[in-house]
């Protein structure tokens, strides 16, 4: 079905809440691919997420999620996103920062054109930021990336290349406000 968000997912992500029986849970949906030449800002590879509070017996009804994840890098240092998703399998909940309710999420994104961003959120994917902000790229030339926190809380992002992996580190100067620095992607 042209357009739709109820049906064809794929590559999803899942987070369980450490403290809950709270789950989250995002893919891509829809009749377009990520790499699709047609997968444009106006005719995006689709995004949905869902939630379950009950340890994944009952779930919520897909949440379309496409232009708020979108949005957070239209005004980038390398613009907007043309096609972007959250990297398939692997989704990271801190064990340190804890704003509210929940400890922070973490989630690695691949955006075409501009390699791979860490989005982070402290409301259990409500609401996602960028971590370190849209005009920081850690990783310009990543493809599927997954993100881990480092035992001093530092955020690793470890993103797939021919014949190997790039490796970058995200040092805090401010972990309540998702402020820091970015080292050199190798």
């Amino acid at each position: 079905i042209k357009g739709a968000m109820n049906c064809a997912y794929g590559d999803p992500v899942i987070a369980a809440d450490r403290e809950s029986d709270e789950l989250y849970l995002s893919t891509g949906c829809g009749d377009r691919p990520y790499p699709a030449a047609t997968t444009t800002r106006k005719n995006p590879f689709p995004m949905v997420d869902w939630r379950s509070k009950d340890g994944g017996k009952t779930w919520s009804k897909p949440r379309e999620i496409t232009e708020k994840i979108y949005r957070l890098l239209d005004k980038g240092s390398l613009g907007p996103a043309q096609s972007l998703f959250f990297s398939s399998g692997k989704m990271t909940q801190s064990r340190l920062v804890k704003n509210g309710k929940y400890y922070r999420l973490y989630v690695a994104i691949l955006v075409r054109g501009q390699g791979n961003y860490v989005l982070y959120s402290d409301d259990f994917g409500t609401n996602w930021k960028i971590l370190g902000g849209n005009q920081m790229q850690p990783c310009l030339e990543g493809d599927e990336a997954k993100c881990e926190e480092l035992p001093d809380g530092s955020v690793l992002l470890s993103s797939r290349k021919e014949g190997g992996r790039f490796f970058n580190i995200f040092n805090y100067t401010d972990a309540k406000k998702g402020k820091g620095t970015w080292q050199q992607c190798v």
